[in-house]
């Protein structure tokens, strides 16, 4: 059995709405919980509306980024659990690295030889990987804070930690792709990528709003340069 009969089945479905429709649920009942303080609090129904709309308006914007990287994680793993991790503690950057962590530790060398008990192991590997975060935070966070804290006194320091870690994480998950000349595709859509980023960066002073849908429109355009040579038969 193709496990992707499976990732878009029925089953698949009602197994991720359950959950989904939980977490919005929770959220729901906090807006009404906030809504009720704040009338409490003597804010006005006008003044909550608008606090309503400006975080609707400011949440959209992140949102289309997230749209195009579970549109593109979906001929993978499906179209159901991709959005389900989504709500559930997800992240744009953690979720394709995190399945093909799960890919290559069940021993597929790509995703057409991706078994079902594979499909199930790179579940595992983005539901429980993300949830670790949380649970740490229970037991590490005060000492993190205080590390924190005390290592703000040295900006420099700062600086060039934060900066480490980042490259550090951004050529860990490039790199595997950056020099793999067997699957063309993958180094386009991280030059397209890469250079639609830093062109946005660049004219970010003449045009503010490119600062906003830089992401979105590096994954769009990345995406768009690798159809374009697909259908031209240059790439396959």
């Amino acid at each position: 059995m193709n496990y992707l009969d499976v990732a878009n089945s029925r089953t698949m479905f009602l197994l991720c709405l359950v959950p989904a429709l939980t977490i919005v649920t929770v959220a729901v009942l906090f807006i009404r919980t906030a809504w009720r303080r704040g009338l409490e609090l003597g804010m006005s129904n006008e003044k909550l509306k608008k606090c309503v709309t400006t975080s609707v308006t400011f949440s959209i914007v992140p949102t289309l980024s997230l749209l195009i990287l579970m549109v593109g994680l979906a001929p993978t793993i499906g179209k159901f659990y991709p959005w389900m991790r989504m709500i559930n503690i997800g992240a744009g950057q953690y979720e394709a690295v995190a399945a093909n962590i799960g890919m290559q530790a069940s021993g597929a060398g790509d995703w057409k030889a991706l078994t079902l008990a594979g499909y199930v192991l790179i579940m595992l590997v983005m539901n429980f990987g993300m949830c670790i975060a949380p649970i740490l935070c229970i037991f590490t966070i005060k000492k993190f804070d205080s590390t924190l804290k005390v290592a703000k006194g040295s900006k420099p320091f700062m600086n060039i930690a934060t900066s480490a870690l980042y490259t550090g994480f951004i050529a860990f998950s490039a790199l595997p792709y950056a020099v793999n000349t067997k699957k063309p595709l993958a180094i386009v859509a991280l030059l397209v990528g890469g250079s639609v980023r830093f062109l946005c960066v660049k004219l970010k002073k003449r045009f503010p709003f490119l600062q906003e849908f830089s992401m979105t429109l590096s994954l769009l355009l990345a995406m768009v340069a690798c159809i374009a040579l697909t259908q031209a038969g240059i790439f396959t």
